[in-house]
Parts: C-alpha cells; sequence; structure tokens
C-alpha cells in the first residue's frame, strides 16, 4: 500500500481499500454466523 493512497494491490490489481474493509467485515460477519472460513482466506 503506498502511504496515503487508500489502494492497495491485491494479485497485481489495484483494490480500493474501503472495498478490502468492507470484504474482511463480511469474513467476519460469516465466522461469527458459524461460517467456517478457510485458513487460505483468513490469512
Amino acid at each position: 500500500e503506498a502511504r496515503g493512497s487508500g489502494v492497495i494491490s491485491v494479485d497485481g490489481k489495484m483494490v480500493d481499500k474501503p472495498i478490502v474493509e468492507r470484504a474482511l467485515r463480511n469474513l467476519e460477519l460469516a465466522h461469527a454466523s458459524g461460517i467456517e472460513i478457510p485458513e487460505e482466506v483468513r490469512s
């Protein structure tokens, strides 16, 4: 992540930080609901 850019690179693609944060929140909610999240997704 470049400082102050609000964008990160995932697998060579640029992704806005709010999108990443929303995806992480969705994973947290899924886990709290009892859905098992594979280790490769959690790391």
